[in-house]
């Protein structure tokens, strides 16, 4: 099932109440802290709008990561993702197979439970980027923000991609991406494209957050679906 949402829309500004969730400072990819969605608790996307409502009295700038509600405590910390004896990695209850030619690296932040560069494609002039992290914030929440990041394009395409207990969405946008929190690159960089999954997994929400020149990620997206493909819940 595939849908696709309004690129222009941006994330409705809350106003910060004494208990609102903090932003972890050190986080280059704006993710919000806040107790981590469980599959139970979160809203199936069904009724995602095709056309998300506009701002009003916003005081955040469009790519600010969003403000849970409701959302209590901090995520998990976690020393990052662990490698199993047959070479997948685990990483909050999910494991998952690392693709052929995708290059595993420490990951750039302590809010990044892993992280892979995917060489890049011929004739682009960077590599492509895949971060693995967990916050808090609704699918729809997240894809707004996403949507935000990436100007001038088309998207978001939203598919559901769920098995099992797993919830799973797979997000494409592209167009010209710029991410002022990100330390990898800020930009603004045309014709990049975002390719993502949100998984609601045992421990936690999980982002695979796929990033690059838009020849790269094409490159590298079916080994990408491959990937998620191979979510399931860690034994």
């Amino acid at each position: 099932m595939r849908r696709r949402i309004g690129a222009s829309c941006v994330i409705v500004a809350l106003a910060c109440a004494a208990s609102c969730t903090e932003r972890v400072g050190d986080d280059p990819d704006g993710y919000a802290i806040g107790k981590p969605e469980h599959p139970a608790m979160v809203d199936a996307p069904s009724a995602l709008p095709r056309a998300l409502p506009p701002a009003h009295g916003s005081t955040l700038p469009p790519d600010h990561p969003p403000i849970p509600q409701g959302a209590a405590g901090a995520p998990p910390r976690s020393t990052g993702a662990t490698v199993a004896s047959d070479g997948s990695m685990q990483v909050l209850g999910l494991r998952f197979e690392v693709p052929e030619g995708w290059v595993t690296e420490p990951p750039g932040s302590s809010m990044r439970l892993a992280q892979f560069r995917l060489p890049r494609a011929d004739g682009d002039d960077d590599d492509g980027l895949v971060t693995v992290t967990s916050a808090a914030g609704s699918v729809e929440e997240n894809i707004r923000r996403w949507a935000g990041q990436v100007q001038g394009g088309t998207g978001p395409e939203v598919e559901d991609r769920s098995s099992g207990e797993l919830g799973i969405h797979v997000v494409a946008i592209e167009g010209t991406y710029s991410d002022s929190m990100s330390r990898d690159n800020p930009g603004p960089r045309p014709d990049h494209k975002l390719y993502a999954a949100i998984v609601q997994a045992r421990g936690g929400q999980l982002f695979f957050k796929g990033v690059g020149p838009k020849a790269t990620i094409d490159r590298w997206r079916e080994s990408f679906d491959g990937m998620v493909a191979s979510f399931r819940d860690a034994e």
